[in-house]
């Protein structure tokens, strides 16, 4: 057995020291104070209580001193889930620190404590209100959802005639409905109570309002006069006026100094959104472009309020403050508080509240509002390391096998502004699903960080201003015994215990804690935690761990055993390791056997797969999964070598196959190849046998010289043809003139009259008439002797025609017979040549039948390697088929082993000895303190159908009653139950003589209880040492050994003596 035999803390959470010794003689040590005390709020935060938004001055019961008391509430935490309160803190401080964010969310508490941000690497951490900078980004919960289910009741109850001053009766409604809320919003918005307290009047000019109120009214049964030219409606009489007093808390001041009435914030969520419609539509004010809806308030109460009433409806709005207000085209010179719903906010406000005289205006909202920071770089870097493993080229394609593809659309993400909002990265998420290639190297933990941020749904707020407040001031925490979170003023809140340092101290985490970062007192200080524990060998084992601290110590863990420090490691991950094994502790063990708190893991309330896992855990049955992995890891290594032989066996048989068909399909070919080459060599001969002289030349040479003979010199032709062209031309001229002599003299002949007067037409003179026939006769005759001459000339003129006619067809004839003197050179030249090659012929002819002959066949050598191929391949198929036959012969021998160290073999047999044992001796605890219960744990479960199947059953039973279920008891049995099996685990699994109990006694346990549960450990202290309780009820501590009190002065813990 180990014992912690001292403890000392430097700067530990809330404490600035605390040095504790000779822990193993303790005995029963009670440590009395409050768990998380330091790490509180300002009185005026706000947190959901029950549903309803409560300020934490409010739920304390008017408790004013300083101190902790016992008071149960149901707070909020993140997403709406619900912890329960075990105390509230309260002390005076003399220093506040007061963070604002760009949205007007504000938190003021002590240096310590913790608001919930998000990091670089995109994850939650708490970071205390001393250690938050202005670039950090605040996690701001939209996703309350807290409202109380039913319509609360009136409790009102008139002191006189219910007879209102139009005479009508006024019955007071009995609850408290969704007519009553608008009604409440409209007063609130602007309305005033009456000078004479006899009249409730709302001033709005709105007509779709007053006719509203008009409805209201009717519902409620009250008069309403309206004066439209001033805008103002007179509702009801004295006793409506009486009523609605009492509605609104007795608050009936000026609008400065109004409220949001409490039955508002307690009535559910259809009430609350007829009073924000109401109270926005009566004093808000909607721009033009659609893009802001604004109310305005002078009352920074009702502003605050409005400003968290919106957030629990997921709507986030900006809360500000202005010296002068501008609503629409007027100024205000006086102070106002605003409450801004912009971006898509504007249609979640539409959508969920709505709203009477505004209507929606269509308009493309900015996404840019609700980004996830730091989320756009670490996606930039991880699609880069993505296309750098997949070699994406340029244009965004890459290759797998033969097969190119496109990478996936990063522009969603890539696209500027636009990345990293909500909307884009839930769009990237369900997009790289169908791309398997990116999908499976994309980073599992990024994936798994960004599906928590979209579940979580927080808005991300940046820092307006950190502000410290000095002056004394009282602050309040609350104690979270079920969990350390809790909703106030939209933030996510932490308070936390000497447990955290015992367990960081042996396993480096504290269960309750997310970020070890916030273990020191405040952010400046060095944290120190050092533990001494002594062993039965005498071994002394010292373990110092550093947080925060400069230099070389930094966050360094140092061991050392009797002095020697070889166990310590430059890295604390592995002196942690060492630590752990030379204790032969892990978490599992610590949490079961040594350190129990409401938050540690529950045997009896685990699931079956849990309880194995922390059974196997505890029994050390890991190495059998170990030992049986091994086997299956042998029996799936056969079955794949199997596999793989199987399939070579299949592809051998096929290359056997095809080997078959090729040697039979190259003997085919072989003998074609064959047949083949004697048909060339017998073509070849006989081409040879019809090569022969050809013997036509000297017949071509003799028509040579007759067709030479008979050709004519073409240049006589040309000069005879030219001599004949110009006599030809000549008497054609000569003809010509011989014709034109005679047309001459016919023009002459005609012109020659009779004697005869052309105009007596008689004869005037003879002598005239005889010249005139001479002159004729004459003339004819020269006529006759031209005509002679005419005949002449155009015979010869004929005779040398055809003369030229005959020497043209001889030229013809003449270019023919050279043509053909030259066909018949050409054919002589070719029978020539032909003559001359006719011997190369032969000799190139019996070349190639030589060649033919000598030529390889081919297809001998294919069907050779094919022969051999076939061998080799035969005696692969016997390898494979030995090799799985000896592998089928040696799976069997592990499977033996893989059932006998699995679950229903070795680990089963000493699982029920252990639950035996562990039945035996919690039964003993639950005796000792006096229970009429007794459980019944088995390892084996009976199925419906009888068949027994392996399955740890966990089953309380009572004399007294007929249920088996832990759940169906009470409170304070169920904790009876928890204590006895936490000792009970101690025993049998327990490494150390010291059992630390965290609030282990509060709650359910009534007084009785707790005598019986103490008295149990006091004998328990006498067997192992030391028990240490940390409780916050005090009336036990006198029943202890040892009483150690702790409270908290001004944010430090210190022990009271």
């Amino acid at each position: 057995m180990h014992k912690l035999i001292e403890l000392e803390l430097s700067n530990f959470r809330g404490w600035k020291h605390l040095h504790l010794v000779d822990l193993d003689k303790k005995g029963l040590c009670a440590i009395n104070g409050i768990n998380g005390g330091g790490k509180c709020l300002e009185k005026d935060s706000y947190l959901y209580n029950n549903n309803t938004l409560t300020k934490i001055v409010d739920v304390s019961e008017n408790w004013n001193p300083s101190g902790f008391k016992e008071v149960f509430l149901r707070l909020t935490a993140e997403n709406g889930r619900k912890v329960t309160t075990s105390h509230i803190f309260s002390e005076d401080v003399d220093k506040i620190i007061k963070l604002t964010t760009n949205n007007g969310f504000s938190v003021g508490g002590t240096e310590d404590h913790g608001i919930l941000i998000i990091d670089k690497d995109c994850r939650f951490k708490f970071k205390s209100l001393s250690s938050i900078k202005d670039d950090d980004y605040i996690c701001i919960d939209r996703s309350q959802n807290s409202f109380v289910d039913g319509y609360p009741n009136i409790e009102y109850v008139q002191d006189e005639p219910s007879i209102c001053c139009s005479g009508l009766a006024f019955n007071p409604p009995k609850v408290f409905n969704e007519q009553m809320a608008a009604m409440l919003g409209y007063y609130i918005a602007n309305g005033s109570y009456g000078k004479r307290k006899n009249r409730i009047s709302i001033s709005s000019s709105n007509t779709i309002l007053i006719n509203n109120m008009k409805v209201l009214s009717d519902y409620l049964g009250v008069e309403i006069k309206t004066d439209i030219n001033y805008g103002n409606s007179s509702i009801g009489g004295v006793w409506f006026a009486r009523f609605m007093k009492y509605l609104l808390d007795g608050n009936i001041k000026t609008a400065r100094d109004k409220t949001v009435p409490s039955i508002v914030l307690k009535s559910p969520k259809s009430c609350q959104i007829n009073f924000l419609r109401a109270l926005i539509d009566c004093d808000g004010y909607y721009s033009k472009k659609g893009d802001t809806l604004e109310y305005y308030s002078s009352s920074e109460n009702i502003a605050k309020v409005v400003h968290l009433m919106l957030l629990n409806f997921g709507i986030v709005s900006r809360l500000s403050f202005n010296e002068s207000a501008k609503i629409g085209s007027k100024i205000y010179n006086h102070k106002y508080w605003t409450v801004a719903i912009r971006s898509n906010n504007i249609d979640i406000y539409f959508n969920k509240i709505g709203s009477l005289i505004y209507e929606k205006k269509e308009k493309t909202r900015n996404p840019n509002k609700d980004i996830i920071p730091f989320l756009k770089e670490i996606l930039y870097e991880e699609i880069d390391r993505i296309k750098n493993l997949l070699n994406v080229d340029r244009n965004g394609q890459y290759k797998i096998g033969n097969r190119h593809k496109r990478f996936i659309n990063t522009t969603m993400i890539k696209s500027g502004a636009l990345s990293a909002t909500y909307c884009k990265v839930k769009s990237f998420l369900d997009h790289i699903k169908n791309y398997d290639d990116v999908y499976s190297l994309f980073n599992k933990d990024l994936l798994k960080i960004c599906r928590n941020i979209i579940d979580f749904n927080f808005y991300f707020d940046s820092i307006e201003s950190i502000e410290v407040s000095l002056g004394r001031k009282k602050v309040y925490d609350v104690a979270i015994p079920d969990g350390r979170r809790f909703f106030s003023n939209g933030f996510i809140n932490h308070n936390s215990s000497i447990r955290q340092s015992i367990e960081y101290l042996l396993l480096d985490k504290i269960q309750d804690i997310e970020d070890i970062e916030e273990l020191p007192h405040n952010i400046n200080s060095e944290c120190t935690i050092r533990g001494v524990i002594t062993r039965d060998n005498g071994d002394r084992i010292e373990i110092i761990k550093h947080r925060n601290h400069k230099g070389a110590s930094g966050n360094k863990t140092l061991l050392s055993v009797n002095d020697d420090t070889t166990l310590t490691h430059s890295d604390r991950r592995q002196t942690q390791k060492n630590i752990e094994e030379l204790l032969d502790i892990s978490d599992g063990s610590i949490y079961s056997s040594t350190i129990f708190s409401q938050n540690s893991p529950s045997f009896i309330e685990s699931t079956e797969g849990d309880r194995k896992k922390v059974l196997y855990s505890f029994l050390g049955l890991d190495k059998y999964t170990e030992y049986m992995n091994k086997a299956k890891d042998e029996c799936s290594d056969i079955n794949l070598r199997i596999e793989d032989f199987q399939n070579k066996l299949d592809k051998v048989q096929v290359q056997i196959l095809e080997l078959d068909s090729n040697i039979e399909e190259f003997e085919n070919r072989s003998k074609t190849y064959e047949d083949t080459r004697k048909s060339r060599i017998e073509s070849l001969l006989i081409t040879k046998e019809e090569i022969k002289e050809d013997n036509s030349l000297e017949e071509l040479e003799h028509k040579l010289i007759i067709l030479k003979n008979e050709f004519v010199d073409d240049k006589e032709i040309d000069i005879y043809l030219n001599k004949l062209n110009k006599e030809i031309t000549e008497l054609t001229r000569k003809k010509q003139e011989i014709v034109s002599n005679i047309n001459q003299i016919d023009r002459e002949l005609k012109n020659i009259g009779d004697g005869t007067c052309p105009v007596l037409k008689e004869v005037i003179c003879n002598r005239l008439k005889d010249n005139e026939e001479e002159t004729s006769n004459n003339l004819n005759d020269e006529k006759n002797r031209l005509l002679c001459n005419r005949e002449e000339i155009s015979f010869e003129l004929d005779k040398q025609t055809e003369v030229k006619n005959s020497i043209i067809h001889k030229s013809n004839e003449n270019r023919k017979i050279q043509s053909d003197i030259n066909q018949l050179e050409k054919e002589i030249a070719e029978v020539k040549f032909y003559n001359s090659r006719i011997e190369s012929q032969k000799k190139e002819i019996d070349r190639r039948i030589k060649s033919i002959r000598e030529e390889d066949n081919p297809y001998f050598d294919l069907k050779n390697k094919a022969e051999l191929r076939l061998n080799d391949i035969i005696a692969d198929y016997k390898h494979y088929k030995t090799r799985i036959e000896e592998l089928e012969n040696e799976l069997p021998y592990y499977k033996f082993w893989m059932e006998g160290f699995g679950r229903s073999g070795i680990p089963n047999m000493k699982i029920e000895g252990f639950l035996e044992e562990l039945e035996t001796r919690t039964n003993k605890y639950l005796s000792d303190m006096n229970s009429d219960m007794y459980v019944k744990i088995d390892a084996q479960a009976e199925l419906k159908s009888g068949d027994i199947r392996e399955k740890i059953s966990y089953k309380v039973l009572s004399t007294n009653k007929d249920i088996t279920d832990y759940h169906s008891y009470s409170g304070g049995q169920k904790q009876r139950i928890k204590i006895a099996s936490l000792l009970a685990f101690a025993d049998l699994l327990g490494k150390f003589d010291l059992i630390v109990m965290d609030e282990i006694l509060e709650l359910s346990l009534d007084d009785g209880g707790k005598i019986s549960v103490v008295r149990l450990l006091r004998e328990k202290a006498q067997d192992i040492g030391s028990i240490l309780v940390i409780s916050h009820d005090s009336s036990i501590k006198d029943s202890f050994d040892t009483a150690i009190h702790v409270c908290s002065n001004n944010g430090v813990s210190e022990i009271v003596e």
